[in-house]
C-alpha cells in the first residue's frame, strides 16, 4: 500500500488487515504485520494508458525533415503530407510507445527447452534510477508484470546522452535458438516506383556499328523525364549485321533485356531514327533471327514511331560512346613491313645488349631465360610476372631477348625493349606506304604492341626491318 506522505503520522496512524482464514485470529501485541518505508520519488509524467490516447489527426509537416536530400521540392512537400496523414503510426513523445493487443507473435525454437538466464548485477548508482524507470513505465500504461515463465533473460542497463537509463533486455541466448522467418526482401526501386505510380513509357533507341544505345522516359504533363540509360557494345558476329538489323537488335535488346521489369504489362511508345523500323511489326519479311526477336516483343503492349536523327541525340550518342576494351597484355604480332623503326638505327647492337641488361626488369627476365630459374611468384613485379607467362617464346638471340612467333612458320622475332627505350618516338609506315610519327603510348592505345613491354620486329634473318 503506498500512502502520500503528508498524510501519515509517523506515531500513530491506521493500517487495514485483511483475514483470509475462516476462523478469528488474534493478533498480539508487539507483533510485527510489516514495514514502512518512504517510497522512492517518481518524476512527474502523465498518466497516459496507450489504449486511451486519442491519435491525433494532424502532425507537424515541419516535424519532417529530408537533411541534404537530393529529392526535389516538389516530392518532399508530397512525402510529408502522406505522412501526415497517418500520424497515428508515429509516436508524438517518450512514452507514446503504442500497443498491439489483437496480434500474438509466436517464435519458432530449433531447441524448445525452457532457459533462465542468471539476472545481472546492477551497479549500486543504477539501482535507484532502474526503480524510476520501472514506476514511469508503469504510470505510462506500458506492461510490465512479475513472470514466473519457464524462460527468464537478464536486462541490461545502458545510459543515454543525456544521462537517463536506458534498459534493454539480453536476447542473445534466444537468437541463438529462434529459427529466422524466411520472407524475400522488397526491392527499394520497386517501392519508389509504386510512390510514382505507374505513368506512360518512352524509349528512344539507337544503334551504330559499335553498339546499341537506349533511354528510357516517364511521361508527365511538364515533358519526358528520364528514368534509365543503358547501352552495350555489339558482338564480332552483331558487327557484321546490316543497318535495319542492327535497329531492331536495339529495339529487342531494350524491350526485352534491359527494360522488362519497367515495360512488361505497361503501354508504351519506342522512339526510333529509322522509318523502316516502324514497319517491322508488321509488314517487315524477317529472317530466322528478325522471327525470334519478333516473337520476344510479341508479349509487349507498344508501338514505335520514326524520330529524326537529329532529335535522336540521346540513344544515338549511348550507342557510339562505347569504351574501348581496356588491354589484356597480350603481345600483337605484326608484320615485318609494318614498322620502320629508324629511331633505333642510332643504336649499335651492343646498346641494346647493354640497356636490356642493366634494365630492372629485363636483366632479371634474361637471366631466368639463360639458367631456366625464374624469381617466386611472391617475388615478381607486374611486369616480370606478364613476361613469365611468355616464358616457353622468349629467347636469347646474339645476346638480346626476343619473342618468337606463335608457330613453327612463323620466323618473325621481336625485341622486347628496355625501359629507357619505350619513350623513344617511332615512325610507323602503312601497307599503303603512308607514313607519320606515333610515340609508343600511341601504338599501346591502338592495341600495336605489348602493354608496357613494348616489341620490335625483327625481319627472318634477325635483321631490323
Amino acid at each position: 500500500m503506498v500512502v502520500p506522505g503528508a498524510a501519515v503520522d509517523v506515531n500513530h496512524f491506521t493500517v487495514l488487515v485483511h483475514n483470509e482464514s475462516l476462523r478469528d485470529t488474534i493478533i498480539p501485541v508487539g507483533t510485527v504485520i510489516g514495514q514502512l518505508c518512504p517510497a522512492d520519488p517518481v518524476a512527474p509524467s502523465p498518466r497516459i494508458r496507450a489504449e486511451t490516447v486519442t491519435p491525433p489527426t494532424q502532425l507537424d509537416p515541419q516535424l519532417i525533415q529530408f537533411g541534404d536530400s537530393p529529392i526535389p521540392q516538389q516530392w518532399k512537400d508530397r512525402l510529408r503530407q502522406k505522412l501526415c496523414e497517418r500520424a497515428s503510426v508515429f509516436s508524438l513523445h517518450e512514452w507514446d510507445v503504442g500497443l498491439a493487443r489483437d496480434v500474438e507473435h509466436h517464435i519458432c525454437l530449433s531447441d524448445p527447452r525452457p532457459f533462465r538466464e542468471h539476472s545481472r548485477r546492477l551497479a549500486p548508482a543504477d539501482v535507484d534510477d532502474v526503480r524510476k524507470h520501472l514506476q514511469e513505465l508503469l504510470h505510462a500504461g506500458i506492461m510490465i508484470k512479475e513472470s514466473r515463465s519457464q524462460y527468464a533473460l537478464p536486462i541490461v542497463i545502458a545510459r543515454k546522452k543525456n544521462g537517463r537509463i536506458r534498459m534493454c533486455i539480453d536476447y542473445r541466448t534466444l537468437n541463438r535458438r529462434t529459427t529466422p522467418d524466411q520472407y524475400t526482401t522488397p526491392r527499394i526501386d520497386d517501392a519508389l516506383d509504386c510512390l510514382s505510380g505507374r505513368k506512360p513509357y518512352v524509349l528512344h533507341t539507337d544503334a551504330s556499328f559499335k553498339g546499341v544505345g537506349a533511354v528510357l522516359y516517364q511521361e508527365y504533363p511538364e515533358g519526358l523525364r528520364p528514368v534509365a540509360f543503358a547501352s552495350r557494345k555489339l558482338s564480332s558476329p552483331e558487327q557484321r549485321y546490316p543497318v535495319h538489323q542492327l535497329e531492331f537488335l536495339a529495339l529487342k535488346w531494350a524491350v526485352a533485356d534491359k527494360f522488362h521489369d519497367y515495360l512488361y504489362g505497361a503501354k508504351f511508345t519506342v522512339r526510333t531514327d529509322n522509318n523502316p523500323l516502324t514497319y517491322v511489326l508488321t509488314t517487315a519479311k524477317l529472317n530466322a533471327t528478325g522471327h525470334r526477336w519478333l516473337a520476344a516483343l510479341a508479349t509487349y503492349d507498344f508501338d514505335v514511331k520514326y524520330r529524326p536523327g537529329k532529335a535522336n541525340t540521346d540513344a544515338d550518342l549511348l550507342s557510339r560512346n562505347i569504351a574501348d576494351p581496356v588491354e589484356s597484355g597480350e603481345w600483337e604480332n605484326m608484320s615485318p613491313t609494318a614498322l620502320h623503326l629508324t629511331s633505333l638505327e642510332q643504336f649499335s647492337k651492343a646498346d641494346l645488349i647493354e640497356a636490356q641488361r642493366k634494365d630492372d626488369v629485363l636483366g632479371t627476365v634474361i637471366e631466368a631465360v639463360k639458367h631456366g630459374v625464374w624469381p617466386r611468384c611472391r617475388d615478381m613485379s607486374p611486369e616480370i610476372r606478364l613476361l613469365r607467362r611468355e616464358a616457353g617464346r622468349l629467347v636469347m638471340r646474339d645476346g638480346l631477348l626476343c619473342r618468337v612467333g606463335k608457330n613453327s612458320n612463323d620466323k618473325t622475332l621481336q625485341l622486347v625493349l628496355p625501359g629507357e627505350f619505350r619513350g623513344k618516338r617511332l615512325q610507323s609506315a602503312s601497307f599503303t606506304g603512308e607514313k607519320k610519327v606515333i610515340s609508343f603510348t600511341e601504338m599501346q592505345q591502338r592495341s600495336l604492341m605489348f602493354l608496357r613491354l613494348p616489341c620490335v620486329v625483327y625481319s627472318n634473318n634477325g635483321k631490323q626491318s
